[in-house]
């Protein structure tokens, strides 16, 4: 377990120590939560000269034109962080609802994901999230699990590691 502190400096020395795919600046892009904007990634890898975006939508931008920004944001990060609505502890399956500001994409797309989450959001087993999203007012638009990063060996049995989502995964988990 960590500070928020702890896990921004942890995750600025992952930023620092990786390399990005096909020789591209290194870029971050975040989730738009008040967990995220505690990080304050920007101010501390600021010194590294790694750029860090926030998904989220300008004040008044068009939402055809802000999904493309967006989508072009994403698909330059190497690095996509994240915080969790839950965490099942006894699969280590992150549950991840979707929303303004939440989208899938950061988590799938960049070759590294780094996950976020509050102590308090941890749970049992995948029953407990279950149980946490029938006490919801909305359902939202979808539900990402993730237990790990992508891997398969699906083609000549050979593991591959980032085929259909991020190469590596990290997780941070917070305290106060």
């Amino acid at each position: 377990m960590a500070t928020i502190h702890d896990a921004a400096s942890g995750i600025a020395e992952i930023a620092k120590n990786t390399d990005t795919e096909w020789g591209r600046e290194k870029r971050v892009i975040t989730h738009d939560t008040p967990l995220m904007a505690e990080l304050d990634l920007a101010s501390v890898l600021a010194d590294e000269n790694i750029a860090v975006d926030v998904a989220r939508f300008k004040p008044g931008e068009d939402e055809l034109a802000g999904k493309q920004r967006l989508r072009g944001l994403t698909e330059a990060a190497y690095i996509g962080v994240t915080g969790a609505d839950w965490c099942a502890v006894d699969c280590a399956a992150l549950a991840m609802l979707t929303g303004p500001g939440k989208g899938r994409a950061t988590s799938l797309v960049p070759s590294l994901h780094i996950a976020v989450i509050a102590l308090d959001n941890l749970v049992a087993d995948l029953s407990e999230i279950y149980a946490h999203m029938r006490n919801l007012e909305t359902m939202p638009a979808s539900m990402t699990f993730i237990s790990g990063p992508s891997k398969t060996a699906d083609i000549e049995a050979q593991l591959v590691h980032g085929a259909h989502g991020p190469r590596e995964m990290h997780l941070f988990v917070v305290t106060g």
